[in-house]
Protein backbone atom coordinates (compact mmCIF):
# COMPACT_ATOMS: atom_id res chain seq x y z
CA UNK A 1 0.00 0.00 0.00
CA UNK A 2 1.28 3.48 -0.74
CA UNK A 3 2.21 6.45 2.02
CA UNK A 4 -0.51 7.68 3.90
CA UNK A 5 -0.40 11.38 4.49
CA UNK A 6 -2.85 12.89 7.53
CA UNK A 7 -3.81 16.28 8.80
CA UNK A 8 -5.99 16.19 11.76
CA UNK A 9 -7.74 19.26 13.25
CA UNK A 10 -10.11 18.85 15.99
CA UNK A 11 -11.45 20.48 19.44
CA UNK A 12 -12.44 24.24 19.88
CA UNK A 13 -10.84 25.66 16.91
CA UNK A 14 -13.17 23.78 14.65
CA UNK A 15 -16.43 24.16 16.19
CA UNK A 16 -15.36 27.94 16.09
CA UNK A 17 -14.85 28.35 12.65
CA UNK A 18 -18.42 25.52 11.68
CA UNK A 19 -20.28 28.80 14.44
CA UNK A 20 -18.74 31.56 13.35
CA UNK A 21 -18.55 30.93 9.86
CA UNK A 22 -14.52 31.51 9.68
CA UNK A 23 -11.89 30.22 7.87
CA UNK A 24 -9.37 27.67 8.99
CA UNK A 25 -5.86 27.18 7.56
CA UNK A 26 -3.73 24.22 8.53
CA UNK A 27 0.40 23.75 8.29
CA UNK A 28 1.51 21.68 5.24
CA UNK A 29 1.78 17.86 5.37
CA UNK A 30 4.88 16.82 3.34
CA UNK A 31 4.50 19.42 0.72
CA UNK A 32 1.07 18.02 -0.68
CA UNK A 33 -2.06 18.15 1.74
CA UNK A 34 -3.04 21.87 3.11
CA UNK A 35 -6.00 22.37 4.86
CA UNK A 36 -7.48 25.81 3.31
CA UNK A 37 -10.55 26.29 5.24
CA UNK A 38 -13.35 24.52 7.23
CA UNK A 39 -16.42 26.81 6.93
CA UNK A 40 -20.67 26.01 7.24
CA UNK A 41 -19.77 22.34 7.87
CA UNK A 42 -17.08 21.75 4.68
CA UNK A 43 -13.74 21.02 5.04
CA UNK A 44 -11.57 21.99 2.28
CA UNK A 45 -7.24 20.87 1.59
CA UNK A 46 -5.03 21.71 -0.97
CA UNK A 47 -4.57 18.50 -3.63
CA UNK A 48 -1.15 18.19 -3.97
CA UNK A 49 -0.36 15.09 -5.21
CA UNK A 50 -3.50 14.00 -7.99
CA UNK A 51 -2.74 10.53 -7.25
CA UNK A 52 -3.74 9.91 -4.17
CA UNK A 53 -6.99 8.65 -2.70
CA UNK A 54 -8.39 10.80 0.25
CA UNK A 55 -10.63 9.73 2.92
CA UNK A 56 -12.27 12.43 5.69
CA UNK A 57 -13.13 10.99 9.16
CA UNK A 58 -14.99 13.18 11.65
CA UNK A 59 -16.11 13.14 15.23
CA UNK A 60 -19.69 13.72 16.09
CA UNK A 61 -19.46 14.41 19.66
CA UNK A 62 -17.27 17.28 21.13
CA UNK A 63 -17.31 15.53 24.47
CA UNK A 64 -15.37 12.40 23.26
CA UNK A 65 -11.77 13.30 24.08
CA UNK A 66 -10.71 9.39 22.54
CA UNK A 67 -9.41 10.67 19.15
CA UNK A 68 -9.03 6.60 17.80
CA UNK A 69 -9.88 7.02 13.62
CA UNK A 70 -10.97 4.01 13.46
CA UNK A 71 -13.30 4.85 10.37
CA UNK A 72 -16.28 4.42 12.53
CA UNK A 73 -17.86 8.16 10.76
CA UNK A 74 -16.63 9.08 7.38
CA UNK A 75 -17.54 12.25 5.90
CA UNK A 76 -15.58 10.92 2.94
CA UNK A 77 -13.71 7.99 1.61
CA UNK A 78 -11.24 7.20 -1.51
CA UNK A 79 -12.11 11.18 -2.94
CA UNK A 80 -9.58 11.02 -5.92
CA UNK A 81 -9.11 14.12 -7.91
CA UNK A 82 -7.74 16.32 -10.68
CA UNK A 83 -8.88 19.60 -8.81
CA UNK A 84 -6.11 21.61 -7.48
CA UNK A 85 -9.01 21.56 -3.80
CA UNK A 86 -11.12 19.01 -2.82
CA UNK A 87 -13.89 19.61 -0.61
CA UNK A 88 -16.03 18.22 1.61
CA UNK A 89 -18.56 18.27 4.86
CA UNK A 90 -17.37 17.09 7.80
CA UNK A 91 -18.78 16.85 11.85
CA UNK A 92 -16.87 19.07 14.39
CA UNK A 93 -13.98 16.71 14.31
CA UNK A 94 -12.25 15.57 11.45
CA UNK A 95 -9.12 13.58 9.80
CA UNK A 96 -8.11 13.91 6.08
CA UNK A 97 -6.11 10.94 5.03
CA UNK A 98 -3.87 10.70 1.90
CA UNK A 99 -2.76 7.20 0.53
CA UNK A 100 -1.76 5.68 -2.81
CA UNK A 101 -4.72 3.33 -3.01
CA UNK A 102 -8.09 3.34 -1.99
CA UNK A 103 -8.70 2.60 2.03
CA UNK A 104 -10.65 -0.31 0.79
CA UNK A 105 -7.87 -1.72 -1.42
CA UNK A 106 -7.13 -5.38 0.18
CA UNK A 107 -4.02 -7.84 -0.37
CA UNK A 108 -3.59 -11.16 -0.60
CA UNK A 109 -1.06 -12.62 1.99
CA UNK A 110 0.80 -16.06 1.74
CA UNK A 111 0.08 -16.94 5.38
CA UNK A 112 -3.22 -17.71 4.93
CA UNK A 113 -5.78 -19.62 2.30
CA UNK A 114 -8.33 -16.97 3.69
CA UNK A 115 -9.66 -14.59 1.50
CA UNK A 116 -12.04 -11.43 2.85
CA UNK A 117 -14.56 -9.77 0.93
CA UNK A 118 -13.29 -6.81 -0.57
CA UNK A 119 -11.54 -4.63 -3.51
CA UNK A 120 -8.23 -6.22 -4.41
CA UNK A 121 -6.16 -4.60 -7.23
CA UNK A 122 -4.60 -7.06 -10.11
CA UNK A 123 -2.48 -9.82 -8.53
CA UNK A 124 -0.34 -13.40 -9.88
CA UNK A 125 -0.89 -15.68 -6.49
CA UNK A 126 2.61 -16.93 -7.51
CA UNK A 127 3.28 -13.42 -6.62
CA UNK A 128 1.85 -13.16 -3.89
CA UNK A 129 3.42 -17.13 -2.71
CA UNK A 130 7.15 -17.71 -4.58
CA UNK A 131 5.90 -21.48 -3.56
CA UNK A 132 3.11 -21.74 -5.88
CA UNK A 133 5.15 -23.42 -8.93
CA UNK A 134 5.32 -27.26 -10.13
CA UNK A 135 7.96 -28.63 -8.49
CA UNK A 136 5.81 -28.24 -5.19
CA UNK A 137 2.78 -29.80 -6.50
CA UNK A 138 2.12 -33.61 -6.92
CA UNK A 139 1.95 -35.22 -10.48
CA UNK A 140 -1.41 -34.87 -12.47
CA UNK A 141 -2.57 -31.93 -10.12
CA UNK A 142 -3.18 -28.39 -10.98
CA UNK A 143 -3.54 -25.37 -8.41
CA UNK A 144 -4.58 -22.41 -9.98
CA UNK A 145 -3.53 -23.09 -13.31
CA UNK A 146 -0.43 -24.28 -11.94
CA UNK A 147 0.69 -28.13 -13.07
CA UNK A 148 2.04 -30.57 -10.84
CA UNK A 149 5.88 -31.68 -11.71
CA UNK A 150 5.98 -35.14 -12.53
CA UNK A 151 8.46 -36.02 -10.20
CA UNK A 152 6.29 -34.81 -7.24
CA UNK A 153 4.42 -37.78 -5.95
CA UNK A 154 3.64 -39.25 -2.79
CA UNK A 155 6.16 -41.74 -1.59
CA UNK A 156 4.46 -42.19 2.06
CA UNK A 157 3.30 -46.10 0.81
CA UNK A 158 7.37 -46.77 0.22
CA UNK A 159 8.25 -49.26 2.53
CA UNK A 160 11.39 -50.65 0.65
CA UNK A 161 14.81 -50.14 2.89
CA UNK A 162 18.53 -50.30 1.24
CA UNK A 163 18.34 -53.86 1.07
CA UNK A 164 15.29 -54.08 -0.95
CA UNK A 165 17.10 -51.81 -3.86
CA UNK A 166 20.38 -52.41 -6.09
CA UNK A 167 23.44 -51.02 -5.29
CA UNK A 168 23.84 -47.59 -6.77
CA UNK A 169 20.28 -47.21 -7.14
CA UNK A 170 18.50 -44.54 -5.38
CA UNK A 171 14.61 -44.91 -4.55
CA UNK A 172 12.32 -42.12 -2.93
CA UNK A 173 10.33 -43.59 0.21
CA UNK A 174 8.29 -41.97 2.56
CA UNK A 175 9.85 -38.48 1.66
CA UNK A 176 13.43 -39.58 1.97
CA UNK A 177 16.26 -40.94 -0.84
CA UNK A 178 17.08 -44.85 0.40
CA UNK A 179 20.13 -45.29 -1.36
CA UNK A 180 20.33 -49.43 -2.63
CA UNK A 181 22.82 -51.79 -0.70
CA UNK A 182 21.78 -54.95 -2.94
CA UNK A 183 24.94 -55.97 -4.19
CA UNK A 184 25.30 -58.24 -8.03
CA UNK A 185 26.29 -61.36 -7.78
CA UNK A 186 27.51 -63.97 -10.09
CA UNK A 187 27.62 -67.74 -10.62
CA UNK A 188 30.70 -69.65 -9.99
CA UNK A 189 31.42 -72.78 -11.71
CA UNK A 190 33.42 -74.03 -8.93
CA UNK A 191 29.55 -74.35 -7.16
CA UNK A 192 26.44 -75.56 -7.91
CA UNK A 193 25.32 -73.65 -5.02
CA UNK A 194 23.32 -70.55 -5.76
CA UNK A 195 23.21 -67.87 -2.92
CA UNK A 196 19.99 -65.98 -2.86
CA UNK A 197 20.61 -62.28 -4.33
CA UNK A 198 20.04 -60.39 -7.13
CA UNK A 199 22.24 -61.55 -10.05
CA UNK A 200 22.87 -60.14 -13.42
CA UNK A 201 21.70 -61.25 -16.99
CA UNK A 202 23.80 -64.14 -18.03
CA UNK A 203 23.93 -67.45 -20.08
CA UNK A 204 25.24 -70.91 -18.22
CA UNK A 205 27.66 -71.80 -20.43
CA UNK A 206 29.44 -68.23 -20.44
CA UNK A 207 29.78 -69.33 -16.55
CA UNK A 208 30.98 -72.46 -17.19
CA UNK A 209 32.21 -73.64 -20.47
CA UNK A 210 32.24 -77.20 -19.41
CA UNK A 211 28.39 -76.75 -19.98
CA UNK A 212 28.03 -78.69 -23.56
CA UNK A 213 26.48 -81.64 -25.02
CA UNK A 214 29.80 -83.62 -25.84
CA UNK A 215 30.28 -83.47 -22.00
CA UNK A 216 26.35 -84.45 -21.14
CA UNK A 217 25.41 -88.38 -21.29
CA UNK A 218 23.09 -89.45 -24.24
CA UNK A 219 19.62 -88.82 -23.40
CA UNK A 220 20.66 -86.73 -20.44
CA UNK A 221 19.45 -82.87 -20.67
CA UNK A 222 21.20 -80.02 -18.53
CA UNK A 223 19.70 -76.91 -18.55
CA UNK A 224 18.01 -77.39 -22.26
CA UNK A 225 21.44 -78.73 -23.76
CA UNK A 226 20.68 -82.54 -24.68
CA UNK A 227 23.71 -84.39 -23.96
CA UNK A 228 25.61 -86.55 -26.86
CA UNK A 229 28.52 -87.95 -24.93
CA UNK A 230 27.75 -91.95 -24.56
CA UNK A 231 28.97 -93.36 -21.34
CA UNK A 232 31.88 -95.65 -20.61
CA UNK A 233 31.82 -98.86 -20.12
CA UNK A 234 30.07 -98.79 -23.70
CA UNK A 235 26.42 -100.41 -22.90
CA UNK A 236 25.65 -102.40 -26.18
CA UNK A 237 22.53 -101.63 -27.59
CA UNK A 238 19.12 -104.35 -28.36
CA UNK A 239 19.51 -105.53 -31.78
CA UNK A 240 15.99 -104.49 -32.91
CA UNK A 241 15.11 -108.07 -33.47
CA UNK A 242 11.37 -109.05 -31.10
CA UNK A 243 10.56 -111.95 -32.89
CA UNK A 244 12.46 -115.36 -31.67
CA UNK A 245 12.35 -117.59 -34.47
CA UNK A 246 13.94 -120.31 -31.91
CA UNK A 247 14.20 -120.40 -28.19
CA UNK A 248 17.19 -118.90 -26.57
CA UNK A 249 18.16 -116.46 -29.67
CA UNK A 250 18.36 -113.07 -29.87
CA UNK A 251 14.17 -112.88 -30.54
CA UNK A 252 13.80 -114.46 -27.09
CA UNK A 253 16.41 -112.99 -25.10
CA UNK A 254 15.77 -109.32 -26.38
CA UNK A 255 19.36 -108.09 -24.07
CA UNK A 256 20.85 -104.59 -24.72
CA UNK A 257 19.78 -101.19 -24.22
CA UNK A 258 16.42 -100.37 -24.33
CA UNK A 259 15.98 -97.81 -27.57
CA UNK A 260 14.63 -94.45 -26.45
CA UNK A 261 11.03 -93.27 -27.84
CA UNK A 262 11.58 -91.47 -29.91
CA UNK A 263 14.55 -93.68 -31.21
CA UNK A 264 15.05 -90.11 -33.15
CA UNK A 265 14.74 -86.58 -33.47
CA UNK A 266 14.70 -84.61 -36.54
CA UNK A 267 16.74 -81.20 -35.17
CA UNK A 268 15.09 -78.04 -36.75
CA UNK A 269 16.16 -75.91 -39.16
CA UNK A 270 19.47 -78.30 -40.32
CA UNK A 271 18.52 -81.13 -42.13
CA UNK A 272 20.15 -83.18 -39.26
CA UNK A 273 18.41 -85.93 -37.49
CA UNK A 274 20.00 -86.91 -33.73
CA UNK A 275 19.77 -90.64 -32.53
CA UNK A 276 18.88 -90.18 -29.26
CA UNK A 277 20.21 -93.63 -28.41
CA UNK A 278 24.02 -93.09 -29.68
CA UNK A 279 23.93 -89.37 -29.51
CA UNK A 280 25.68 -89.27 -33.26
CA UNK A 281 23.79 -86.74 -35.29
CA UNK A 282 23.18 -87.89 -39.13
CA UNK A 283 22.60 -86.67 -42.40
CA UNK A 284 18.85 -86.50 -42.93
CA UNK A 285 19.69 -87.14 -46.66
CA UNK A 286 21.09 -90.35 -46.78
CA UNK A 287 22.13 -90.18 -50.56
CA UNK A 288 23.20 -86.58 -50.36
CA UNK A 289 26.55 -86.79 -53.13
CA UNK A 290 25.98 -90.00 -54.70
CA UNK A 291 28.38 -93.20 -55.21
CA UNK A 292 32.21 -92.78 -54.83
CA UNK A 293 35.08 -95.13 -54.15
CA UNK A 294 36.52 -95.49 -50.60
CA UNK A 295 38.84 -92.99 -51.03
CA UNK A 296 36.87 -90.33 -52.41
CA UNK A 297 33.87 -90.67 -49.42
CA UNK A 298 36.74 -90.44 -47.05
CA UNK A 299 38.48 -87.32 -48.57
CA UNK A 300 35.41 -85.63 -49.36
CA UNK A 301 34.15 -85.85 -45.68
CA UNK A 302 37.55 -84.37 -44.77
CA UNK A 303 36.87 -81.77 -47.01
CA UNK A 304 34.01 -81.40 -45.10
CA UNK A 305 35.53 -81.11 -41.59
CA UNK A 306 38.19 -79.06 -42.89
CA UNK A 307 37.13 -76.14 -46.07
CA UNK A 308 35.13 -73.48 -45.35
CA UNK A 309 33.01 -73.24 -48.71
CA UNK A 310 29.36 -73.34 -48.90
CA UNK A 311 29.84 -76.50 -51.19
CA UNK A 312 31.25 -78.23 -48.19
CA UNK A 313 28.36 -77.09 -45.50
CA UNK A 314 25.32 -79.09 -44.61
CA UNK A 315 23.13 -78.65 -42.13
CA UNK A 316 24.91 -75.44 -40.94
CA UNK A 317 27.86 -77.17 -39.81
CA UNK A 318 31.32 -78.67 -41.63
CA UNK A 319 32.30 -81.18 -38.90
CA UNK A 320 31.12 -84.03 -41.03
CA UNK A 321 32.88 -87.46 -41.15
CA UNK A 322 32.68 -90.86 -42.72
CA UNK A 323 31.04 -93.22 -40.36
CA UNK A 324 33.59 -96.32 -38.76
CA UNK A 325 31.91 -99.78 -39.07
CA UNK A 326 29.72 -100.09 -35.64
CA UNK A 327 28.13 -96.72 -36.04
CA UNK A 328 26.78 -97.65 -39.47
CA UNK A 329 25.66 -100.73 -37.91
CA UNK A 330 24.05 -98.66 -34.89
CA UNK A 331 21.43 -97.66 -37.14
CA UNK A 332 20.27 -101.55 -38.61
CA UNK A 333 17.10 -102.48 -36.79
CA UNK A 334 17.09 -106.36 -36.81
CA UNK A 335 13.39 -106.55 -36.98
CA UNK A 336 13.17 -104.89 -40.14
CA UNK A 337 13.62 -105.00 -43.82
CA UNK A 338 14.63 -103.58 -47.21
CA UNK A 339 15.58 -101.32 -45.16
CA UNK A 340 16.34 -102.82 -42.27
CA UNK A 341 15.64 -98.99 -40.08
CA UNK A 342 13.16 -98.23 -38.27
CA UNK A 343 11.06 -94.69 -38.40
CA UNK A 344 11.68 -91.73 -36.18
CA UNK A 345 9.30 -93.38 -33.02
CA UNK A 346 12.06 -96.56 -33.31
CA UNK A 347 8.54 -98.92 -32.96
CA UNK A 348 8.02 -99.55 -37.22
CA UNK A 349 9.55 -99.75 -40.37
CA UNK A 350 11.27 -96.62 -41.64
CA UNK A 351 9.29 -94.66 -44.82
CA UNK A 352 10.55 -91.76 -46.72
CA UNK A 353 11.12 -88.21 -44.49
CA UNK A 354 10.47 -90.58 -41.25
CA UNK A 355 12.92 -89.74 -40.70
CA UNK A 356 15.62 -89.72 -43.14
CA UNK A 357 15.36 -89.38 -47.08
CA UNK A 358 16.45 -90.81 -49.85
CA UNK A 359 17.79 -94.21 -48.24
CA UNK A 360 18.90 -96.74 -50.86
CA UNK A 361 17.44 -100.02 -50.19
CA UNK A 362 19.79 -101.96 -53.03
CA UNK A 363 23.24 -101.04 -52.04
CA UNK A 364 25.88 -100.29 -50.03
CA UNK A 365 27.07 -97.54 -47.62
CA UNK A 366 30.90 -97.45 -47.03
CA UNK A 367 32.46 -96.91 -43.61
CA UNK A 368 35.43 -95.59 -42.69
CA UNK A 369 36.98 -98.99 -41.18
CA UNK A 370 39.71 -100.61 -43.58
CA UNK A 371 39.42 -105.14 -43.30
CA UNK A 372 42.81 -105.27 -41.11
CA UNK A 373 43.58 -108.58 -43.11
CA UNK A 374 43.26 -107.05 -46.71
CA UNK A 375 44.04 -103.44 -46.39
CA UNK A 376 42.34 -102.52 -50.25
CA UNK A 377 38.70 -103.44 -48.63
CA UNK A 378 36.88 -101.36 -46.63
CA UNK A 379 33.59 -103.02 -44.46
CA UNK A 380 30.44 -101.73 -46.33
CA UNK A 381 26.88 -101.95 -44.76
CA UNK A 382 23.88 -103.13 -46.96
CA UNK A 383 21.18 -101.00 -45.69
CA UNK A 384 18.16 -103.62 -47.01
CA UNK A 385 19.04 -106.42 -45.19
CA UNK A 386 21.37 -104.96 -42.06
CA UNK A 387 24.25 -107.19 -43.16
CA UNK A 388 27.82 -105.72 -43.01
CA UNK A 389 30.52 -107.02 -45.80
CA UNK A 390 33.87 -106.58 -47.30
CA UNK A 391 34.34 -104.86 -50.60
CA UNK A 392 37.36 -102.97 -52.81
CA UNK A 393 38.09 -99.68 -51.90
CA UNK A 394 37.62 -98.71 -55.82
CA UNK A 395 34.56 -100.18 -56.05
CA UNK A 396 31.80 -96.88 -55.58
CA UNK A 397 28.79 -96.91 -52.95
CA UNK A 398 26.91 -94.16 -51.20
CA UNK A 399 27.79 -92.14 -48.08
CA UNK A 400 25.94 -91.35 -45.37
CA UNK A 401 27.48 -88.42 -43.18
CA UNK A 402 27.73 -88.68 -39.26
CA UNK A 403 29.11 -86.18 -36.48
CA UNK A 404 29.56 -86.35 -32.92
CA UNK A 405 30.43 -89.34 -31.04
CA UNK A 406 33.43 -89.57 -29.16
Amino acid sequence: MGKRRSKTIWAVAGLAALLLGGSLTAVQAANELIIASFQDGYLSWTNGNTNLYYTVEYKPNLADTNLVWDGSYRAAQDLKSSAASITAPVGVYYQVVGSSNPLHTLAFSATTTAVHAGYYEAATLNTVDADLVAGNIRSGINIFGVNGNSNVVDTASGNAGAGDIKAGQVAWVNGLAVTGAIATLTFSSATTNVPAGYYAATNLPAVDADLKADNIATNVTIFGIAGTLSTTPAAVPKTGQTNSYQTWDDGFHKKGVVWPNPRFTVQANTNCVLDNLTGLVWARNASLVGTMTWTDAVFYCWALDNITNVLYTYGGTNDWRLPNRRELLSLIDDGRINPALCDTTGTVSWTENNPFTGVKSDNFYWSSTTYAGVTDDAWAVFVGGGGVWLRPKTDAYYVWLVRGGQ
